[in-house]
């Protein structure tokens, strides 16, 4: 995606690692339950952008942001529950994952995040 330099757009969008972090519990459950109420796509994290074009991989660390806590944080702060979520961690190296989410469009809306 970056050396093709796929923008992002209404399916499609970029977050740097620093976008996971339990202080931002509440901003992540957003990003997901609009993507649900809207036609669904893919969030992927550790991927930094400028102007909506992927620029670098900065990766997350997943010893201390396991695929297990990302899952745990959509599931229990959205409401209704978003059926379908695929959570795929891509390793990097002994430290480092890049998270692909996948999102389908839901019918069970509309989908609340606190």
């Amino acid at each position: 995606m970056i050396s093709l330099q796929i923008q992002e757009n209404l399916h499609l969008d970029y977050k740097a690692s620093a976008a996971l972090s339990h202080s931002k519990r509440d901003e992540i459950s957003k990003d997901v339950s609009a993507f649900a109420n809207s036609d669904g796509g893919l969030i992927i994290y550790g991927v930094t952008e400028e102007g909506h074009l992927p620029l670098l991989i900065d990766g997350v660390d997943h010893h201390k942001y396991k695929r297990e806590w990302l899952e745990q944080v959509i599931n229990s702060n959205i409401s209704p529950k978003i059926e379908g979520v695929s959570i795929t961690q891509i390793p990097i190296d002994d430290k480092l994952s890049v998270y692909v989410l996948l999102i389908p469009k839901s019918f069970r809306g509309p989908h609340q995040a606190p």
